[in-house]
């Protein structure tokens, strides 16, 4: 990739790799790292490491061909896991938002750090509920020519937006100590509305095509 500076990966106790957030590198290098995934997605470079790392899931005409890869039992690769094929991308955000109102204000408002340990076991609602909506609602709205772009769109807004939040927190964590988070929990109750207008709204076009 011949990147211009160092890189530092953080690593578990057996040197696993951390996800989401494991990788501290410079801009340019972090944007050229990108730029050869958004390659090998496109099949463009299907010799190269990353071409043959990058798995492109099979599309639905391929599916119908029979040319289907099983990533488990009774699952074709790229679907919903089980239990979520049925509930909206709006829905499972509404409920990361909801969880995320709880855990952030119980955090902010917690007078002991078992309260606020009790809290973070809704990590796994708050996150997994958004990364599962986010990802059907990108597959399911996203024209397939261009979901590798849109995917790469909502993890950079969603990591400048991260970004946004810790730069503003440390200000105001140095002022109102833990009721910093508290903010965070507005914003979730904010993503809770715009999450159920949005359900709200393709009901009510779901019944305009159904009346049609």
């Amino acid at each position: 990739m011949a990147s211009e500076d160092e890189a530092h990966i953080q690593v578990g106790q057996l040197g696993t790799e951390m996800a989401s957030g494991g990788m501290n590198s410079a801009l340019r290098d972090a944007a050229r790292f990108a730029e050869v995934i958004r390659k090998a997605t496109s099949g463009d470079h299907p010799d190269t490491i990353a071409g043959k790392a990058v798995r492109i899931e099979p599309s639905q005409d391929h599916r119908i061909a029979g040319d289907v890869r099983q990533c488990g039992p009774g699952r074709l690769c790229g679907d919903p896991p089980p239990g979520t094929a049925r509930i909206s991308a709006p829905a499972l955000i509404a409920l990361a938002c909801a969880a995320g109102i709880l855990r952030w204000s119980m955090i902010g408002l917690a007078e002991t750090a078992s309260v606020a340990m009790l809290a973070q076991l809704l990590q796994g609602a708050t996150l997994g509920f958004t990364q599962l909506g986010a990802a059907q609602y990108i597959r399911t709205r996203v024209p397939e020519q261009v979901i590798s772009s849109g995917t790469g769109l909502y993890a950079a807004c969603a990591g400048l937006l991260t970004a946004s939040c810790v730069l503003l927190g440390s200000f105001l964590f140095a002022s109102v100590g833990g009721r910093a988070f508290l903010l965070t929990s507005a914003m979730c109750g904010a993503g809770l509305a715009a999450a159920l207008a949005l359900q709200a709204h393709e009901a009510r076009q779901a019944s305009g095509l159904d009346a049609g």
